[in-house]
Protein backbone atom coordinates (compact mmCIF):
# COMPACT_ATOMS: atom_id res chain seq x y z
CA UNK A 1 0.00 0.00 0.00
CA UNK A 2 2.95 2.59 0.98
CA UNK A 3 3.87 1.73 -2.63
CA UNK A 4 0.93 2.56 -4.18
CA UNK A 5 0.73 5.99 -1.86
CA UNK A 6 4.15 7.58 -2.80
CA UNK A 7 4.03 6.49 -6.09
CA UNK A 8 0.41 8.08 -6.74
CA UNK A 9 1.72 11.41 -4.64
CA UNK A 10 4.79 11.47 -7.22
CA UNK A 11 2.86 11.10 -10.09
CA UNK A 12 0.06 14.24 -8.76
CA UNK A 13 3.68 16.16 -7.51
CA UNK A 14 2.57 15.90 -3.96
CA UNK A 15 5.81 14.03 -2.89
CA UNK A 16 7.10 15.67 -0.20
CA UNK A 17 10.49 13.78 -0.86
CA UNK A 18 10.99 14.61 -4.55
CA UNK A 19 14.29 11.94 -4.39
CA UNK A 20 12.11 9.10 -2.59
CA UNK A 21 11.76 6.21 -4.09
CA UNK A 22 8.65 3.81 -3.43
CA UNK A 23 11.07 1.07 -3.03
CA UNK A 24 12.96 2.57 -0.42
CA UNK A 25 10.06 3.78 1.93
CA UNK A 26 9.16 1.71 5.06
CA UNK A 27 5.43 2.35 6.22
CA UNK A 28 6.16 0.08 9.25
CA UNK A 29 8.54 -1.96 11.53
CA UNK A 30 7.25 -4.85 13.74
CA UNK A 31 8.63 -4.92 17.03
CA UNK A 32 8.67 -8.48 18.93
CA UNK A 33 8.04 -7.53 22.36
CA UNK A 34 9.14 -10.66 25.30
CA UNK A 35 6.51 -12.19 27.66
CA UNK A 36 8.49 -10.75 30.56
CA UNK A 37 7.52 -6.81 29.15
CA UNK A 38 4.36 -5.58 29.17
CA UNK A 39 3.45 -4.00 25.44
CA UNK A 40 1.84 -0.72 26.68
CA UNK A 41 5.35 -0.07 28.03
CA UNK A 42 7.20 -0.84 24.96
CA UNK A 43 5.11 1.39 23.28
CA UNK A 44 5.30 4.45 25.71
CA UNK A 45 8.85 4.08 25.82
CA UNK A 46 9.39 3.88 21.90
CA UNK A 47 7.64 6.85 21.74
CA UNK A 48 9.31 8.71 24.07
CA UNK A 49 12.44 7.71 23.29
CA UNK A 50 12.03 8.20 19.27
CA UNK A 51 10.21 11.51 19.13
CA UNK A 52 10.53 10.95 14.55
CA UNK A 53 8.40 7.78 14.73
CA UNK A 54 4.67 7.13 16.63
CA UNK A 55 4.75 3.35 18.16
CA UNK A 56 0.76 1.78 18.29
CA UNK A 57 -0.22 -1.22 19.89
CA UNK A 58 -1.14 -2.98 16.44
CA UNK A 59 -3.90 -6.04 17.83
CA UNK A 60 -5.61 -3.25 19.52
CA UNK A 61 -5.69 -1.05 16.79
CA UNK A 62 -6.18 -3.75 14.08
CA UNK A 63 -8.98 -4.86 15.91
CA UNK A 64 -10.82 -1.45 16.11
CA UNK A 65 -9.97 -0.91 12.64
CA UNK A 66 -11.60 -3.55 11.62
CA UNK A 67 -14.75 -3.43 14.25
CA UNK A 68 -15.13 -0.14 12.65
CA UNK A 69 -14.88 -0.88 9.30
CA UNK A 70 -17.32 -3.97 10.19
CA UNK A 71 -19.88 -1.59 11.49
CA UNK A 72 -19.42 0.70 8.52
CA UNK A 73 -19.92 -1.91 5.82
CA UNK A 74 -23.13 -3.57 7.89
CA UNK A 75 -24.35 0.34 7.97
CA UNK A 76 -24.26 1.04 4.38
CA UNK A 77 -25.29 -2.23 3.00
CA UNK A 78 -28.61 -1.90 5.45
CA UNK A 79 -29.08 1.27 3.53
CA UNK A 80 -28.64 0.51 -0.18
CA UNK A 81 -30.88 -2.39 0.69
CA UNK A 82 -33.65 0.07 2.19
CA UNK A 83 -33.20 2.77 -0.76
CA UNK A 84 -33.56 -0.21 -3.14
CA UNK A 85 -36.79 -1.15 -1.68
CA UNK A 86 -38.09 2.21 -1.39
CA UNK A 87 -36.89 2.60 -5.64
CA UNK A 88 -38.63 -0.88 -6.20
CA UNK A 89 -42.32 0.17 -4.44
CA UNK A 90 -41.86 3.75 -6.28
CA UNK A 91 -40.92 2.11 -9.47
CA UNK A 92 -44.27 -0.09 -9.24
CA UNK A 93 -46.08 2.81 -7.89
CA UNK A 94 -45.02 5.03 -11.05
CA UNK A 95 -45.84 2.75 -13.91
CA UNK A 96 -49.19 1.49 -12.52
CA UNK A 97 -50.00 5.24 -12.88
CA UNK A 98 -48.63 5.24 -16.05
CA UNK A 99 -50.74 2.05 -17.06
CA UNK A 100 -53.69 3.10 -15.29
CA UNK A 101 -53.53 6.41 -17.67
CA UNK A 102 -53.26 4.35 -20.57
CA UNK A 103 -56.36 1.73 -20.14
CA UNK A 104 -58.62 3.16 -22.83
CA UNK A 105 -55.53 3.03 -25.07
CA UNK A 106 -54.68 -0.42 -24.51
CA UNK A 107 -58.87 -1.10 -24.90
CA UNK A 108 -58.66 0.67 -28.22
CA UNK A 109 -55.46 -1.78 -29.62
CA UNK A 110 -57.52 -4.98 -28.11
CA UNK A 111 -60.47 -3.67 -30.22
CA UNK A 112 -58.09 -3.71 -33.31
CA UNK A 113 -57.15 -7.12 -32.50
CA UNK A 114 -54.02 -6.88 -30.34
CA UNK A 115 -53.85 -9.77 -28.30
CA UNK A 116 -53.38 -9.89 -24.71
CA UNK A 117 -49.93 -11.31 -24.95
CA UNK A 118 -49.22 -8.66 -27.68
CA UNK A 119 -50.04 -6.08 -25.08
CA UNK A 120 -47.88 -7.13 -22.01
CA UNK A 121 -45.05 -7.84 -24.28
CA UNK A 122 -44.92 -4.20 -25.27
CA UNK A 123 -45.58 -2.92 -21.76
CA UNK A 124 -42.80 -5.29 -20.99
CA UNK A 125 -40.46 -3.62 -23.78
CA UNK A 126 -41.42 -0.32 -22.61
CA UNK A 127 -40.71 -0.66 -18.88
CA UNK A 128 -37.15 -2.57 -20.21
CA UNK A 129 -36.07 0.91 -21.89
CA UNK A 130 -37.10 2.50 -19.28
CA UNK A 131 -35.12 1.18 -16.85
CA UNK A 132 -32.51 0.85 -19.20
CA UNK A 133 -32.34 4.22 -19.80
CA UNK A 134 -32.53 5.24 -16.14
CA UNK A 135 -29.91 2.73 -15.37
CA UNK A 136 -27.16 4.09 -18.19
CA UNK A 137 -27.73 7.41 -17.34
CA UNK A 138 -26.93 6.75 -13.53
CA UNK A 139 -24.06 4.47 -14.44
CA UNK A 140 -22.70 7.73 -16.41
CA UNK A 141 -23.41 10.22 -13.63
CA UNK A 142 -21.42 7.87 -10.87
CA UNK A 143 -18.80 7.64 -12.96
CA UNK A 144 -18.55 11.10 -13.82
CA UNK A 145 -18.59 12.04 -10.00
CA UNK A 146 -15.70 9.29 -8.56
CA UNK A 147 -12.81 11.53 -9.86
CA UNK A 148 -14.46 14.75 -8.55
CA UNK A 149 -14.95 12.83 -5.43
CA UNK A 150 -11.62 11.30 -5.25
CA UNK A 151 -10.01 14.68 -5.28
CA UNK A 152 -12.73 16.01 -2.94
CA UNK A 153 -11.87 13.42 0.07
CA UNK A 154 -7.83 14.15 -0.40
CA UNK A 155 -8.57 17.98 0.03
CA UNK A 156 -10.94 17.72 3.15
CA UNK A 157 -8.55 14.82 4.83
CA UNK A 158 -5.08 16.19 3.07
CA UNK A 159 -4.21 12.55 2.64
CA UNK A 160 -4.38 10.33 -0.43
CA UNK A 161 -7.21 8.34 -0.76
CA UNK A 162 -7.09 5.48 -3.04
CA UNK A 163 -10.46 4.69 -5.62
CA UNK A 164 -10.43 1.27 -7.14
CA UNK A 165 -8.96 0.77 -10.63
CA UNK A 166 -11.05 0.75 -13.92
CA UNK A 167 -11.43 -2.92 -14.01
CA UNK A 168 -13.24 -3.26 -10.93
CA UNK A 169 -15.16 0.14 -11.61
CA UNK A 170 -16.12 -1.61 -14.48
CA UNK A 171 -17.01 -4.80 -12.65
CA UNK A 172 -19.36 -2.76 -10.43
CA UNK A 173 -21.07 -0.80 -13.14
CA UNK A 174 -21.93 -4.16 -14.87
CA UNK A 175 -23.25 -5.80 -11.78
CA UNK A 176 -25.24 -2.33 -11.31
CA UNK A 177 -26.76 -2.57 -14.36
CA UNK A 178 -27.75 -6.47 -14.03
CA UNK A 179 -29.07 -6.29 -10.93
CA UNK A 180 -31.20 -2.66 -12.02
CA UNK A 181 -32.40 -5.02 -15.04
CA UNK A 182 -33.68 -7.46 -13.53
CA UNK A 183 -35.49 -5.16 -10.34
CA UNK A 184 -37.00 -3.62 -13.65
CA UNK A 185 -38.31 -6.92 -14.58
CA UNK A 186 -39.99 -7.44 -11.36
CA UNK A 187 -41.71 -3.79 -11.56
CA UNK A 188 -42.77 -4.53 -14.85
CA UNK A 189 -44.32 -7.56 -14.01
CA UNK A 190 -47.55 -5.88 -11.94
CA UNK A 191 -48.09 -3.77 -14.73
CA UNK A 192 -48.18 -6.59 -17.39
CA UNK A 193 -50.61 -8.85 -15.05
CA UNK A 194 -52.60 -6.13 -14.71
CA UNK A 195 -52.63 -5.18 -18.94
CA UNK A 196 -53.38 -8.72 -19.51
CA UNK A 197 -56.65 -8.61 -17.12
CA UNK A 198 -58.00 -5.91 -19.17
CA UNK A 199 -61.72 -6.01 -19.49
CA UNK A 200 -61.61 -4.00 -23.38
CA UNK A 201 -65.57 -3.59 -22.69
CA UNK A 202 -65.88 -1.77 -19.39
CA UNK A 203 -62.46 0.56 -20.20
CA UNK A 204 -64.56 1.88 -23.31
CA UNK A 205 -67.91 2.53 -21.47
CA UNK A 206 -66.06 4.48 -18.92
CA UNK A 207 -66.60 7.95 -18.60
CA UNK A 208 -69.54 7.74 -21.30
Amino acid sequence: TIKILTGSMITMGKNIERNTSPDDVVSSIQVKVYDEYAVEDVVEFINQAVPEVTAVQTKSMTVNVGNNMRQIAGLLGTMIFVVWILCLVVIVIVFTMIMNERKKEFAIMRVMGSTRKGLAGLVFSESMIVNLTGCLLGIALAVMLIIPFQSSVEEKLALPFLIAGPGKIALLALITLVVSLVTGCLTSIVSVLKISKIDTGVILREGN
